[in-house]
């Protein structure tokens, strides 16, 4: 059975550049960058958990990676010129 893709709207906070960099480019191979530190996500709950397993292991005491679940009926508008994340 094919797991689904789910939508997740995902940020941080990091201190040092070159894990920052690296967060931010993990995301960029998954999502699409919505403000500087915030992206979309359209990924397989797997997907996720994976991902922030192998970024909680970067982290620094003070940074901080957040998730949050966006439900498909969640009411949203889009005023960038930035295409939507194709359900």
């Amino acid at each position: 059975m094919r797991s689904s893709n789910l939508h997740y709207l995902v940020s941080y906070d990091i201190q040092c550049n070159r894990i920052r960099r690296r967060v931010s480019k993990a995301f960029e191979m998954l999502g699409q960058r919505v403000q500087y530190s915030v992206f979309e996500l359209h990924v397989t709950q797997n997907q996720l958990t994976q991902l922030f397993k192998q970024l909680s292991a970067l982290l620094e005491t003070g940074d901080s990676l957040r998730c949050y679940y966006l439900h498909p009926q969640t009411r949203h508008k889009n005023l960038s010129n930035q295409p939507e994340i194709e359900q």
